[in-house]
C-alpha cells in the first residue's frame, strides 16, 4: 500500500510538473490552437448551462453560430466544460483537462509498461514519456489539447488488448469498445495514427498464443467495431456533413512541405523564435536526439540478436516495426502515400505521427537496459546506474523547456462570442463568406422588410421564440449562419427559409404573411443524425447484453 502510495505520488508530480506553468503564470497560454479549444469549453458549457445536451448549434462562435456540438473534438469539449461548472473559468478548466491528460496517460501507460518491465524500468520510461517533445510542444506551443489527451488512448487499448486475449473476460472486451470509441471522439484523426502499433501489437499476441486464435480475432473485430459504432452519434454525421463547409470540397486535405529532415531528428535544439513564430515558441518539429538514439540502438539489438522473453515478443515487434513505419511517414519518401491515400493525406501534417511515435522509445529503452544490464550477472546489481543517469539527464534538458513564451490576459467572457471562425476560414458554411466580414448583431431577430414589431420572448443556443406583430407582410432575418437542421414555424406551421440572398448570405431569412403570429425557429436534428444516434444508442445496448450474458460468451 505505501509503495502505491509513492508511484501514485511519483506520477502526479511528473504530470503536474509538466503543465505546472499554465497554473502559475496569470492569462492564456499564446498557442496555435489552444484559444480555439478554450473557446470549444466555453461554447460547450453554455449550452450545457441552457439544458441543452447534446450539445449541437453554439450560438455566438464565428459571429452567427456554427455546429460546434457536431464538429468539434468531443471528449476535451465536454469533460472542460462540465469542470467550467466547478471553476466558472473556462481558461483554467482548459489547464484541468491538460493535467488530467498528462495524469492519465502516464499513469495507464506505466500499467501497460509494468506488465512487461519492473518497477524501475517502467518509471524511468513513463518519465521520459511525460517529457517527450512532442508532448511539450503540444502544451506550449501548439496548444493542441484533444491531440495530446488522446494520449490515454493508445496505451489503455494495448492494455486491454493484452489482458482479452490472455484472459477472455468482458470487462477487458467493454474496455476495448470503450477506450477506440472515445479515442474517435477525442480526436478523429488519431485512429489513422495510432492504427500501426494497434494491429502490430494485436497481430503478434494473437500469433503468441495460438489457442481460441480464430475466435479472439472475431471477439476483437467486434470490439473495436463496437468503439465504432459507439463513437457513430459523432462521426457519422460529421462525415456525411462536411460537405457543407469549405473544407468538405476537397477530398484530400495533405499539406506539403511539412515533413522532417535530419535536423527534427537530431537536434537538440529549442527554438525561441523560429521563421514567423513571434507570440508562441518556434514550431520546429523533433523527436528528440535521445529518442532516436535508443530507437536507433534498439533496432541493431532487434535484428543482431533477437532473442527476448516469450511474453516481450509482441512488444518488442510492435517498438520495432512502429518506429520504422513512423519514421518513413515523416520524411518525404512518403510523400505519394499522403498524396495517393486521403484517410493519410487527411492528417494534413506528417509531423503528426510524432504522436504515436513517442510512446516507442521509452519502452525500447527498457528492452536496451533490460539486455545490457538485467541479463548479464556482472551488471545485474548495477543496473539502477543507468536508470538515475538517464533521469538526471532527460530532466536536464527537458525541464528547462516547461514553459509558455507568452501569456495573454483574456476576460473569461472573451470565449462566449468570437467574430472570427477559430476552427478555421475553410470551417465556414458553403453558404457564407468569411464569418468576420459580417456585422455583429446583439438582437438575433429583425425584420428586414415590410412593418410590424417583433418581441423575442425566448433566445437560446439552438432555438428562439418570437411574438410578431406584422402591419404589412414582412421578411425576417434570424442573424444565424443557415446549416441543414433548421426550421422555421409560424404559428406552428413549416415555412421556407432562404439563405442565399446575396445580400444576407448565408443567413437565415424568411417571410410571413401580416397579422399577429407565434414564430419558433429551432436547430432540429436531421435523418443522418437521428441514424448516427441509433446506431450508438443501440450500441451501448449491445454491450449491457453482452454484460448480462457475459458467462455465456466469455471466460469468467
Amino acid at each position: 500500500m505505501k509503495n502505491k502510495f509513492f508511484l501514485a505520488l511519483f506520477l502526479f508530480i511528473i504530470s503536474l510538473g509538466l503543465v505546472f506553468d499554465l497554473f502559475i503564470n496569470i492569462g492564456q497560454p499564446v498557442t496555435f490552437d489552444g484559444p480555439t479549444h478554450i473557446t470549444n469549453i466555453a461554447m460547450f458549457y453554455k449550452s450545457l448551462k441552457e439544458g441543452i445536451f447534446p450539445v449541437s448549434w453554439t450560438d455566438g462562435f464565428a459571429n452567427y453560430g456554427m455546429p460546434l456540438g457536431l464538429m468539434a473534438q468531443q471528449t476535451t469539449s465536454y469533460l472542460g466544460a462540465f469542470l467550467n461548472f466547478l471553476v466558472k473559468d473556462p481558461l483554467f478548466s482548459y489547464n484541468l483537462v491538460l493535467l488530467i491528460g498528462a495524469l492519465l496517460s502516464n499513469l495507464i501507460f506505466y500499467l501497460f509498461l509494468r506488465e512487461y518491465f519492473p518497477i524501475s524500468l517502467s518509471l524511468l520510461a513513463t518519465f521520459i514519456f511525460n517529457l517527450a517533445p512532442y508532448r511539450i510542444i503540444n502544451i506550449y506551443i501548439r496548444g493542441a489539447l484533444p491531440e495530446f489527451f488522446a494520449s490515454i488512448f493508445l496505451p489503455l487499448i494495448l492494455l486491454a488488448v493484452k489482458k482479452f486475449i490472455e484472459r477472455g473476460q468482458f470487462f477487458y472486451f467493454f474496455l476495448i469498445s470503450f477506450s477506440y470509441g472515445l479515442l474517435i471522439l477525442t480526436h478523429p484523426f488519431m485512429i489513422i495514427i495510432y492504427s500501426f502499433p494497434i494491429i502490430i501489437f494485436t497481430f503478434f499476441s494473437l500469433l503468441s498464443k495460438r489457442e481460441n486464435f480464430k475466435l479472439n480475432i472475431i471477439y476483437l473485430f467486434f470490439a473495436f467495431l463496437l468503439g465504432i459504432f459507439l463513437s457513430f452519434y459523432f462521426i457519422f454525421p460529421l462525415s456525411a456533413e462536411l460537405k457543407y463547409f469549405y473544407y468538405g470540397q476537397a477530398k484530400n486535405h495533405f499539406n506539403q512541405g511539412h515533413f522532417l529532415s535530419w535536423e527534427n531528428f537530431f537536434n537538440p535544439s529549442w527554438f525561441y523564435f523560429y521563421k514567423n513564430d513571434i507570440g508562441p515558441r518556434g514550431h520546429f518539429m523533433t523527436t528528440g536526439a535521445l529518442e532516436i538514439f535508443f530507437i536507433i540502438i534498439f533496432w541493431f539489438l532487434f535484428i543482431l540478436k533477437n532473442k527476448f522473453n516469450k511474453k516481450n515478443i509482441p512488444l518488442a515487434k510492435l517498438v520495432f516495426y512502429s518506429s520504422i513505419i513512423y519514421i518513413l511517414f515523416l520524411i518525404p519518401a512518403s510523400n505519394f502515400l499522403y498524396q495517393t491515400f486521403s484517410f493519410l493525406g487527411n492528417i494534413q501534417h506528417p509531423w503528426r505521427m510524432l504522436s504515436g511515435f513517442i510512446f516507442l522509445p521509452p519502452i525500447a529503452l527498457c528492452f536496451l537496459i533490460e539486455e545490457l544490464f538485467f541479463k548479464k550477472k556482472t551488471l545485474k546489481s548495477y543496473y539502477h546506474l543507468p536508470i538515475y543517469f538517464l533521469l538526471i539527464l532527460i530532466a536536464f534538458f527537458r525541464i528547462p523547456q516547461l514553459y509558455g513564451k507568452n501569456y495573454k490576459l483574456v476576460s473569461p467572457n472573451d470565449y462566449f462570442f468570437t467574430k472570427e471562425n477559430l476552427h478555421a476560414v475553410v470551417l465556414n458554411t458553403i453558404w457564407s463568406g468569411k464569418s468576420e466580414d459580417y456585422p455583429v448583431k446583439k438582437i438575433k431577430g429583425e425584420i428586414i422588410e415590410g412593418k410590424g414589431r417583433l418581441e423575442a420572448i425566448v433566445v437560446k443556443n439552438n432555438f428562439r421564440e418570437y411574438l410578431l406583430l406584422a402591419q404589412t407582410p414582412v421578411r425576417l432575418a434570424d442573424y444565424t449562419f443557415y446549416f441543414p437542421g433548421w426550421r422555421v414555424y409560424v404559428d406552428g406551421q413549416k415555412v421556407p427559409i432562404e439563405f442565399q440572398d446575396p445580400n444576407y448570405r448565408g443567413v437565415i431569412t424568411y417571410k410571413v404573411s401580416s397579422g399577429q403570429h407565434k414564430i419558433l425557429v429551432k436547430f432540429e436534428e436531421t435523418k443522418v443524425r437521428i441514424l448516427g444516434k441509433i446506431v450508438s444508442f443501440f450500441s451501448i445496448i449491445c454491450l449491457i447484453f453482452l454484460y448480462v450474458k457475459r458467462k455465456k460468451f466469455f471466460a469468467s
